[in-house]
């Protein structure tokens, strides 16, 4: 009796096993979306991809490197603010995590991958390229890039003040013209006079007053035309402004971040106007 019972048991655990051994294992899936990518305006040998990339599994996912036949090496980039206030490019010594039933953007100005000695004939406006991106997971994935064109933008009157209204805090204004074919967006800056930059707007506010909001959108700036960035409209906020440096009588120098332009730094005239 004791013998069967034992025999069962053993049954039992083995039967257990062979169906735990069964199971299905979770796993990532990997959609992509919205991929297109640029000509660099600062690097001329290479050019910039962006995409969303969203994983709809139950087990997150790592974006481990790539390749394409328009260009040379595919490499993961990062955009940082360097100890000197300013915006610089690390090349990536980690993988990119997709987290599982989440998403991750790779965008100007942030985490993005980058095509090294492209191949002007083929990484040219107008055209779509196939990039395959590796995953540790879920292996190759291949995905069309459609290349766009490049804004020819134009920074004019780069001039701040300090703000009458934040101690410290300045406004810092401008022209910004695009003399290209293709939009562009302002995403955000940097400057060494600031410890961050922020774009804000000024807006009619319920009580008839005017009041100041920080933009939850990016400013565009339209394929042929011009933005001014002006006290009393859109405008850039130094927030945080070193006031040994943002001075009246001093210059100071502002990294905007576009969103295809990339990054373009610009003197800016401090006043006490």
């Amino acid at each position: 009796m004791k013998l069967r019972l034992v025999q069962g048991l053993v049954l039992c655990l083995l039967f257990v096993s062979v169906v735990t051994g069964c199971a299905p294992a979770t796993t990532p899936t990997i959609a992509i979306e919205n991929g297109w990518g640029r000509p660099s305006p600062s690097m001329p040998t290479a050019g910039g991809i962006f995409m969303v990339i969203k994983n709809n599994g139950e087990a997150p996912d790592n974006l481990i490197s790539g390749s394409s036949p328009a260009c040379g090496s595919i490499e993961l980039h990062e955009t940082v603010m360097k100890s000197d206030g300013t915006m610089g490019m690390n090349l990536l010594d980690k993988p990119i995590e997709i987290p599982a039933g989440g998403q991750v953007e790779l965008k100007s100005g942030d985490l993005h991958i980058m095509c090294i000695m492209k191949k002007d004939d083929v990484f040219k406006s107008g055209t779509n390229i196939d990039v395959t991106l590796v995953f540790e997971k879920s292996g190759e994935i291949t995905v069309p890039v459609e290349v766009r064109a490049v804004p020819s933008l134009t920074i004019e009157n780069g001039w701040g003040r300090p703000s009458m209204d934040m101690p410290t805090a300045g406004g810092i204004f401008m022209v910004i013209k695009n003399n290209g074919d293709a939009s562009d967006n302002l995403l955000s800056g940097s400057s060494p006079a600031c410890g961050s930059i922020e774009l804000h707007e000024m807006v009619m506010k319920s009580d008839g007053t005017m009041g100041m909001n920080l933009m939850d959108k990016p400013i565009e700036i339209p394929a042929g035309g011009e933005v001014e960035l002006k006290s009393g409209g859109l405008h850039v906020m130094c927030i945080m402004r070193k006031d040994d440096v943002f001075k009246p009588g001093a210059t100071i120098d502002l990294t905007l971040v576009f969103e295809k332009s990339g990054e373009i730094t610009v003197p800016v005239e401090v006043r006490m106007e």
